[in-house]
């Protein structure tokens, strides 16, 4: 047996087994499409519970991927793989419930809450308290965080992170640095929004909003067409110009939208994975959000203004 075999059979002996029948043992072969699908499709047919690529598995996989190469078509067809795997929730998905383990994303919520615009294309309206609101509904776990565990096979994802509206799930495909991270949980968070307020919109507006909050983030665009329209949108965010009467930001946002149908061919659908029912929910949770705003609010003031009279009557003793 050769020793990329014993290496990938230490993580799941399926995996090489199936290898070494398309390969003979030989990390020399170069793995067709054909290959591919007979080595991880029999993750995905299981008769025994629902299809699941487990974190041992996907490293598994990377482990024979690092060290083979692949014919034309291969390695296409491996991303198709994962992709469908990511599809059809078929990933090893840690969920995060802990206090620990849910404050990078209470953290990320809270960076937005500088957020407020009223978008040009879904005409929802987001404001600070619409992320307070979304950290409020992970916190009772009406939304829940998972972590997708499947090692180095997460750069072939299409998504960073997904919010699923018919599972309420955010889920986290990548470790991503700090910014990206923060950038990825608020694109998905302001889908989130969306799909509780029951809007039903086209998908390019839908994902112009995700992408215009997200970069309100970033003091620089990531790389990309799509990015770097979405970063000259959020400015208009950021200065407070981004108004209905704004001709300059209604552009913006309308290149944003140009620049997403430039690269997707969905753009023009409408969105239809919105858990319709959910709004009253959503809107007792920011009523109860605005109305501690307000108690605090007029608590501070009552706070200032006895600790006014408490210093005027101080200097009145040492000032006669």
């Amino acid at each position: 047996m050769s020793a990329l075999y014993d290496a990938v059979a230490a993580l799941d002996k399926g995996v090489a087994d199936r290898w070494k029948a398309r390969t003979q043992d030989n990390p020399g072969h170069k793995l067709t499409p054909g290959d591919v699908d007979a080595i991880i499709s029999p993750l995905l047919k299981t008769k025994k519970g629902p299809p699941k690529i487990t974190k041992t598995q996907a490293e598994a996989i990377v482990t024979f991927v690092r060290a083979t190469d692949f014919a034309e078509g291969g390695l296409d067809r491996l991303r198709f793989w994962v992709r469908f795997a990511e599809d059809s929730i078929a990933l090893d998905l840690r969920p995060l419930i802990a206090d620990d383990e849910l404050s990078p994303i209470n953290n990320a919520l809270a960076i937005a809450s500088h957020i407020s615009f009223t978008s040009p294309g879904t005409k929802i309206t987001y404001a600070p308290h619409d992320y307070m609101a979304i950290a409020q509904l992970v916190k009772q776990r009406k939304i829940m965080v998972f972590q997708a565990e499947m090692s180095d096979l997460s750069m072939f994802t299409k998504n960073d992170g997904e919010y699923r509206s018919d599972f309420n799930m955010l889920i986290i495909y990548r470790k991503l640095d700090s910014d990206a991270f923060t950038a990825t949980v608020v694109h998905e968070a302001t889908h989130a929004i969306r799909d509780w307020r029951d809007v039903r919109t086209r998908t390019h507006f839908n994902e112009a909003d995700a992408y215009i909050a997200a970069n309100t983030t970033l003091d620089e665009p990531f790389d990309g067409a799509l990015q770097a329209a979405a970063f000259r949108a959020s400015r208009f965010v950021i200065e407070r110009k981004a108004q209905p009467g704004n001709k300059d930001w209604q552009k913006a946002y309308e290149n944003v939208v140009k620049a997403y149908d430039a690269t997707h061919s969905d753009g023009t659908n409408l969105v239809s994975d919105t858990d319709i029912g959910e709004s009253d929910q959503y809107k007792a949770i920011l009523d109860a959000i605005d109305k501690a705003a307000q108690e605090f609010e007029h608590w501070a003031v009552d706070e200032l203004d006895r600790a006014v009279r408490d210093m005027s009557g101080a200097l009145k003793e040492v000032i006669p």
